[in-house]
């Protein structure tokens, strides 16, 4: 099947770094890698996690209130966490159109 590689924009939450409270420590660290993997915490959940990939209530927490809107299949969740830095470099001027906050250039298959 043929396929179009073409420029979007999506969220930057995607390449974010959360702080999401916590109950043993004030607050525990998520996280994201893109579309090069997934996320990672600096719980003891996330590092001991059976799961493939591994994961933990901190990175759910963070995919249900974060926005990480895209235009392929992701209308963005309710942006109650926002992250406190952007590991990737933003397009100037570019608006998430779910949160309003900064977009990161990818290019896509569609």
């Amino acid at each position: 099947m043929p396929y179009e590689v073409v420029n979007s924009e999506f969220c930057a939450d995607y390449w974010g770094v959360f702080e999401v409270p916590g109950t043993e420590e004030p607050y525990y660290r998520v996280v994201w890698y893109g579309g090069e993997g997934g996320a990672s915490c600096n719980c003891m959940a996330f590092k001991y996690s059976r799961e493939m990939p591994p994961t933990c209530k901190h990175i759910d927490r963070t995919w249900k209130e974060g926005c990480f809107w895209n235009p392929q299949w992701y209308d963005g969740g309710s942006r109650k966490l926002r992250p406190v830095h952007i590991n990737r470099d933003t397009i100037p001027g570019g608006e998430c159109p779910h949160c309003g906050g900064p977009t990161v250039a990818v290019r896509i298959a569609v």
